[in-house]
């Protein structure tokens, strides 16, 4: 099994270039018998939950269990309030001043430390069905509805704080993320500022680099381990190449030991500092 990232992971599913095809899934099939479904969806399409409720539902169906209850597509419950309200800052958040021309180079400092003064972030994604009550989301919609949280402090306070000032930190950017900032996001979202201000969402896809900074992505909520598509659970889950520096997915070990999986990207020269932040359980 190909447990190491590299580029050849990139052969057991299909291409990303110029494709229109909501989802693509490739079967690679060994000499040994084992096989590999290769799954490639757009985010913008589905979230991760979602898509594990379609892959879930896919492989009962694979054994004529029928899918119930059916996915939910209706939109309309996001409606806007009769009288809109920004009860919260989304421009800078959500949305970002769309750059004319030129490029820009990623705030990436490759070095092996940081000046104490520089900020650093962590983008941690929000499950919106678990936050919204007004109106109330069923657990089978099927659609995208993640939100972020960005908490920030400087080099500094990361260092000289012990590990419960960062984890307060982010455990009280998230209590944020309720039902009235999803209804002022939507609100917000939904109207002429995006256009008039020259809104783009921040959300960008195309970094590669992303230090001084970190996007944690965790599929522990995932079922992906369930999955049967006929031929039994499945051996391994496991991400295809994603070459960004500092993004971080958390997932279950397939060794169903109840332990984690880490996965995070890191340039060569900064290896030897991760592994002094790194302890060894013997």
């Amino acid at each position: 099994m190909p447990f190491k990232r590299s580029p050849a992971l990139r052969s057991l599913q299909l291409g990303l270039s110029d494709v229109e095809e909501l989802v693509q899934v490739q079967l690679t099939r060994f000499p040994c018998g084992s096989l590999i479904l290769g799954f490639t969806t757009h985010h913008l399409v589905v979230d991760g939950h979602a898509t594990s409720n379609f892959l879930v539902a896919w492989g009962l169906n694979t054994h004529g269990i029928s899918i119930d209850p059916f996915p939910f597509h209706d939109r309309s419950i996001f409606a806007t309030r009769s009288r809109s309200q920004f009860d919260y800052e989304h421009q800078g958040v959500e949305f970002v001043t769309k750059k004319l021309g030129g490029s820009s180079m990623e705030d990436g400092d490759q070095s092996s430390g940081l000046p104490g003064y520089k900020m650093t972030q962590i983008q941690i994604s929000v499950n919106g069905p678990m936050r919204l009550i007004h109106p109330p989301v069923l657990k089978e919609y099927f659609g995208n509805l993640v939100l972020w949280v960005f908490p920030f402090v400087s080099i500094e306070e990361l260092k000289c704080n012990p590990l419960r000032f960062i984890i307060e930190l982010i455990h009280n950017e998230i209590l944020k993320v309720n039902n009235d900032y999803f209804q002022s996001f939507i609100d917000f979202s939904s109207s002429k500022c995006i256009i008039a201000k020259g809104l783009v969402p921040s959300a960008n896809m195309n970094k590669s680099i992303l230090s001084p900074n970190l996007e944690v992505d965790s599929w522990l909520r995932f079922p992906f381990y369930d999955l049967d598509f006929g031929g039994g659970y499945r051996y391994y889950f496991m991400l295809t190449y994603i070459p960004v520096e500092d993004m971080l997915f958390l997932l279950h070990s397939f060794i169903g030991d109840g332990s984690i999986d880490a996965f995070i990207p890191l340039f060569q020269l900064n290896i030897h500092v991760f592994k002094k932040g790194c302890y060894v359980l013997k």
